[in-house]
């Protein structure tokens, strides 16, 4: 298992993203903001990906440290799907 983290800001909060890459699959530990009434807290969320062309860009990203993808996407549209792989 090969670890690995990029640094960001969520809101006001210094933290990183988390990769945790099995080979055949990745572990995403993402960082969010969990509001209730007015008040936010940080939180994070697991995402297990196993699609092949997912993982190497999320790998190639990591590999960067960068959270933008080809310019003009950023690493939650690779998570979630919003880009064709």
């Amino acid at each position: 298992m090969k670890k690995k983290t990029i640094d960001c800001t969520v809101d006001i909060w210094d933290t990183e993203y988390t990769m945790r890459d099995y080979g055949d699959r990745i572990i995403l530990t993402v960082p969010i903001t969990v509001w209730r009434n007015n008040s936010g807290t940080l939180n994070f969320q697991k995402i297990k990906l196993t699609k092949k062309t997912t993982m190497d860009i999320i790998r190639k990203m990591f590999d960067d440290q960068t959270l933008i993808y080809d310019e003009c996407f950023i690493i939650d549209d690779v998570i979630y799907g919003n880009i064709v792989t």
